[in-house]
């Protein structure tokens, strides 16, 4: 098929209806030609820029935007459209000035539109229900915009694949199938496209009438296919025929595989390998499978392993598992042996999983959501991270520590425990100098924290348990490859570690936050080595700030504060902060009515002021040349005095190359 695009391009090129673009692998219309097609597609085309009439629009059925100087200009154009079938932009700024308002008052009132890009609006935050109602639209483009959720009418869009989908005898890349329940939109209509490649998501196969239909897709001929997802929704029917559906494709299955949503489903046995009453053995089920998820399956309680032929195995090349919200899963006969397995995942709400895990002899990461009733046994040596919650679960794998040497696990980095409510011991002396980060998490009560470990991240709750942590062990604390610590609702917390700046002598990175008893840093300072310092709602550290000393700290580039419960009025004060720093976020300000003294910071490059409803003055001297960007957030004051050309401030941040008010983009791309 591209050797077929390619002779047709190199025809049009030798005739010069194509020239290459100089300098660049890139193709122009020739100035002859494109007047011709111009003048040929006129009153059914059109180039929409500031000259454009209303009159010249009214019939056009496709256009192109080069350029409109403000909302009102699109509005007016636009208006007069009624028979457009396609709007596109021709440039990434062509939408610069087209506002959320006209999208959803305008645009989609054009109910022939087939072909829709926004491209490139980056005012655009939200999509009007409206969407929906485009019942002709092919194609829709939001790349480059701010929306962060689609409306549920877009669902409305695509129902079912067009019909006659296996006439694409040449399609390549089909990220989705929706199977309709009719024999024009069936999944049979895959069974010609053997050219598919990538990714494929088989959705609704609800409607999938029978299990042979699976066949008729003829997946073994699609040989550069990769990953496969199967996709099912509703609950509503019996799903013995949709068991059945997932394990035809069990020999010509790809690397990826993934299971969603067999409801129903409760055991998953030897049919899943392909096993039937007339083979009686399977060789090497699974051959090329890497990757393997199943994901929402709320009644499945058991996975049965089988049986293979001599010399033969189950997953032999499995590198990643997945079991996601599979909440009553509790029997898993795993294989006697899974080589080359790297990633285990299971996690929902409870995971009720009582078997044994398989030997993992290649095991790099390990995540357990919170388990009330499995056991670890034992662990690969190989294992670097290990995320494990639920009482069972955390103290085995400190049963498990305890047991070991201090090199019997030399390469884990990382260890996460979680969601326990019974006292728990940290065993001491049992944790590898290796390790780089430590995470606590929805802890009660933790018994014993003083030991020798490499901390990167504590992050204790502010459930009322935990009340008691108030302030680090003395003896003996030390922790050379902390790079990270975050402190996160320690309601009692009144002093961070004795000479700090030498037991963490590798930070990089210090979060404090919640923790309205801590009143001061330590006296001999913080690491020299720190790079980003965060300080939320702590009231008395922030009252203390004078006291800091931040400003001999020329390693420090990023410090950000919150002060939502505080009274300051002023911030920051003259010597307060390093001319190291690069970024500076003020956040939640309740009372500060001015800034001051930002001049002095020399190497400042992006300033974000965030939720301070008081602020109304800038500062009057003026920014550092340095700072590059500009990001107000939720300062009704300020945001009023910063209009562009008639704000008090706009002389102030004018030279400011890009400026951002609430999503808005005010100056720069």
């Amino acid at each position: 098929m591209e050797d077929v695009g390619d002779e047709y391009s190199n025809e049009l090129v030798s005739t010069s209806f194509f020239q290459r673009s100089s300098g660049q692998e890139l193709f122009g219309m020739h100035d002859l030609v494109h007047d011709l097609a111009k003048y040929v597609s006129k009153g059914h085309c059109i180039i929409l820029q500031d000259d454009s009439s209303k009159d010249a629009i009214a019939n056009v059925h496709h256009a192109s935007v080069r350029y409109l100087d403000s909302p009102m200009r699109y509005d007016s154009i636009i208006t007069e459209a009624t028979h457009l079938r396609t709007i596109f932009p021709l440039f990434s700024t062509s939408y610069r000035y087209l506002s959320n308002e006209v999208v959803n008052l305008v645009i989609l009132n054009l109910r022939y539109l087939r072909v829709l890009s926004f491209h490139g609006c980056v005012t655009m935050k939200e999509l009007s229900e409206s969407i929906g109602e485009l019942k002709h639209l092919r194609f829709l483009r939001l790349s480059h915009t701010r929306i962060e959720r689609l409306p549920k009418s877009v669902s409305k869009l695509l129902v079912e694949m067009p019909r006659q989908m296996s006439k694409l005898k040449s399609l390549q890349t089909l990220t989705d199938y929706i199977a309709g329940k009719d024999n024009a939109t069936n999944i049979g209509e895959l069974r010609e496209l053997s050219d598919l490649q990538g990714q494929l998501c088989l959705q609704n196969l609800e409607n999938v009438a029978k299990a042979s239909d699976a066949s008729d897709a003829k997946l073994v001929d699609k040989k550069y296919l990769e990953a496969l997802r199967l996709d099912w929704k509703g609950d509503d029917k019996d799903r013995k025929h949709d068991r059945d559906f997932a394990t035809t494709w069990t020999a010509t299955i790809p690397e990826t595989l993934e299971i969603h949503g067999l409801n129903r489903v409760v055991n998953v046995g030897a049919e899943f390998y392909g096993f039937n009453s007339s083979n009686n053995s399977v060789r090497k089920p699974f051959a090329s499978l890497r990757i393997l998820s199943f994901s929402n399956m709320s009644a499945w309680k058991k996975w049965s392993s089988i049986e293979v032929e001599e010399g033969g195995e189950v997953f032999h090349k499995l590198q990643e598992l997945r079991i996601i919200n599979c909440d009553k899963l509790t029997t898993i006969d795993w294989p006697r042996k899974l080589p080359c397995l790297t990633k285990l995942i299971i996690k929902g709400s409870s995971v009720g999983i009582v078997s044994s895990f398989p030997r993992t002899p290649a095991l790099l990461m390990l995540k357990l959501g919170k388990c009330e009733k499995l056991k670890l046994e034992e662990l690969s040596q190989t294992v670097q991270s290990i995320k494990v919650g639920g009482c069972n679960g955390v103290e085995s794998l400190m049963k498990i520590l305890k047991k070991s040497q201090s090199g019997s696990h030399p390469n884990l980095q990382r260890l996460h425990i979680h969601n326990c409510s019974s006292p728990t011991t940290l065993p001491t002396g049992c944790l590898p100098s290796t390790l780089t980060q430590l995470k606590i998490k929805n802890f009660f009560v933790f018994k014993n924290v003083k030991t020798r470990i490499s901390l990167s991240l504590v992050r204790p709750t502010s459930q009322p348990k935990i009340s008691i942590f108030t302030s680090f062990p003395s003896d003996r604390w030390h922790a050379p490859n902390l790079s990270i610590l975050v402190l996160h609702g320690c309601k009692k917390l009144k002093k961070l570690p004795e000479q700090m700046s030498n037991v963490l002598s590798s930070l990089k990175c210090l979060r404090i936050s919640d923790c309205p008893e801590l009143e001061s840093f330590p006296e001999s300072g913080l690491p020299s080595t720190l790079m980003e310092l965060w300080l939320a709602n702590c009231s008395k550290l922030i009252a203390q700030r004078m006291k800091w000393n931040l400003q001999t700290f020329q390693s420090l580039t990023s410090f950000t504060i919150v002060d939502e419960f505080g009274n300051v009025e002023l911030f920051p004060e003259e010597g307060l902060l390093p001319t190291s720093l690069t970024v500076l976020w003020i956040c939640g300000f309740p009372h500060p009515k001015r800034l001051e003294e930002l001049k002095q910071l020399t190497s400042l490059k992006n300033l974000r002021i965030w939720r301070c409803p008081q602020l109304h003055d800038l500062p009057q001297q003026g920014f550092p040349t340095s700072l590059a960007y500009l990001d107000i957030q939720k300062c009704p004051i300020l945001k009023e005095r910063c209009q562009i050309d008639k704000g008090q401030d706009w002389n102030i941040i004018s030279n400011i190359f890009r400026i951002d008010i609430d999503g808005d983009r005010i100056i720069g791309r």
